[in-house]
């Protein structure tokens, strides 16, 4: 069975440093460790060393083997606060 475990730290987008909290099921701490590293990787295409590790801990919730963190609405979703980005465009409306 794997164990849900939150994740906070910061992370590095653009030149600011960006507070996160995010829940992963992994079999252990080593394990949600890598998934984190991973998912940022990809979704922001950032490096390892622009993403720091405040904390870690074990929710003590467990996850079924048919569950995994997409499926749980809570589990596999993250807090990251940032600025919003301005609309530089303009819209064209067509008659």
């Amino acid at each position: 069975m794997k164990k849900t475990f939150n994740l906070t730290g910061e992370l590095r987008l653009g030149s600011r440093w960006n507070k996160f909290s995010k829940d992963i099921a992994a079999n252990d701490e080593n394990h949600a460790k890598e998934l984190l590293f991973a998912r940022f990787g990809s979704k922001h295409k950032l490096p390892r060393r622009f993403i720091n590790l405040l904390a870690v801990s074990d929710t003590s919730g467990t996850v079924t083997v048919n569950e995994t963190a997409e499926d749980k609405s809570a589990v596999g979703q993250s807090t990251v606060l940032q600025a919003p980005k301005s609309n530089d465009k303009t819209t064209k409306t067509t008659e």
